[in-house]
């Protein structure tokens, strides 16, 4: 890695705002108050040094540069000369001149001036690598208390980015879960959520485990990440299920909380996995919202489940015992309440011989359930489906009875109606 010394008038730094990406996947949200940005204006207007600035050549074809180290600073000065926010009502005056309580606009014209022609040191990288980019990042930030999901966010790779993806995309973040998405907490839910995928079932999700998860892009410990992995599309699937049970209505849903997103989470996989579920979902968002309510109603003693959960929940939410724990006693509350669930059958896939079976019976015919326009009548052995009568989500067992005969357009046309 080089590094490079450069001063930079303020106001050419205002003039290059649109140059600059402030907030390059590491980098954590905006996080300063209005105090902190005030109190930097006021130290640059009176000539004291502000810390050095670390740039580099950006990799989007948006900007020129991106900010490894520096990006409070910067959203404080482009703000306050866009006039976004005002200085401290009680900050002392410069010289002859007021400045308090003042917008950009309102400042005399030598304070502008002032402002506008004092340098900042910048540090221009070039050659670096992620990782070398991400060690400085951390080590520059080790002083401002980053916690522990934006220094996640710092470690590039496949992980990072599924996180990111989902947590700022996905409608179960975006318009249901009554979480503040502040200080990437939304990243941090969804690692917690591949993390139990990738284990295969409740698993501590400590800072330590999640790092793990998140350095195993680089080889070095554990299997490298596929966004297009059985994992990643689980997550996807449990999700979309969740939002399907509870969007109702364009409204956040009170229930869905932090204290129980990932007990929620854990269930529906589970579930999705084993039961006929995925056509009951609306009975299953109704079950947990009256879970909720009883739960909320209810004074906990200690020989009831009740207690354990609520000290599953509130003394030790990431550890793999209190986790098991949250599961028993929502699954049994939810079989109680739903005692028709039917399990789906562990053989998911028809047999060599079931379909030889299924294909002689139908003479290669599909059957076209839903007058499919482009249905293949006459199918050969190497171009159909075999499929379930009654489909596997809803409790149909894999047997040559349940079985029949579909072309694939025949097939894609019932998955589709399915879901709608």
């Amino acid at each position: 890695m080089k590094r490079f010394p450069d001063n930079w008038p303020l106001l050419s730094v205002y003039a290059l705002k649109g140059n600059i990406d402030p907030s390059p996947p590491y980098q954590r949200a905006p996080a300063w108050t209005l105090g902190q940005k005030q109190l930097l204006i006021d130290s640059v207007l009176r000539n004291i040094d502000i810390p050095k600035l670390y740039i580099t050549k950006s990799e989007n074809d948006q900007y020129e540069w991106e900010v490894v180290d520096g990006q409070q600073r910067l959203r404080a000065v482009w703000e306050f000369m866009d006039g976004e926010y005002k200085l401290s009502d009680d900050a002392y005056d410069i010289g002859n001149h007021s400045i308090a309580d003042k917008y950009f606009d309102n400042l005399h014209s030598d304070i502008k001036l002032k402002l506008n022609a004092y340098t900042l040191n910048f540090i221009i990288l070039e050659e670096e690598s992620d990782h070398e980019i991400e060690e400085m990042f951390l080590r520059l930030q080790n002083g401002t208390s980053l916690n522990n999901a934006e220094k996640r966010n710092a470690i590039p790779g496949n992980t990072r980015d599924f996180v990111r993806d989902i947590a700022e995309s996905h409608r179960f973040f975006t318009d249901l879960v009554n979480i503040s998405p502040s200080r990437y907490i939304h990243h941090e839910i969804v690692a917690q959520m591949l993390l139990i995928e990738r284990t295969g079932g409740p698993t501590p999700y400590t800072h330590t485990q999640l790092t793990r998860m998140y350095k195993s892009d680089e080889g070095k410990s554990g299997r490298p990440f596929n966004k297009n992995s059985a994992e990643a599309k689980k997550v996807k699937r449990v999700l979309d299920f969740l939002v399907r049970a509870f969007s109702d209505n364009d409204m956040r849903v009170p229930e869905l909380s932090r204290l129980n997103v990932i007990s929620l989470y854990t269930l529906a996989s589970e579930l999705l996995e084993n039961y006929a579920i995925l056509r009951k979902y609306k009975k299953f968002s109704n079950w947990f919202i009256d879970f909720e309510v009883r739960r909320e109603a209810q004074e906990p003693q200690e020989d009831d489940e009740m207690y354990g959960y609520h000290q599953a929940i509130y003394q030790r939410t990431g550890a793999e015992s209190a986790q098991k724990t949250r599961r028993e006693v929502l699954i049994k509350d939810l079989l109680a309440s739903m005692p028709d669930l039917a399990l789906l059958d562990k053989q998911r896939q028809f047999t060599e011989e079931q379909r030889r079976v299924i294909y002689r019976r139908a003479s290669g015919e599909c059957i076209n359930p839903n007058n499919n326009s482009e249905c293949v009548k006459n199918c050969t052995w190497d171009n159909w489906h075999a499929d379930h009568i009654i489909p596997h989500s809803q409790g149909g067992q894999t047997t040559v009875e349940n079985g029949q005969l579909l072309c694939p357009s025949c097939n894609l046309k019932k998955s589709d109606k399915m879901l709608a």
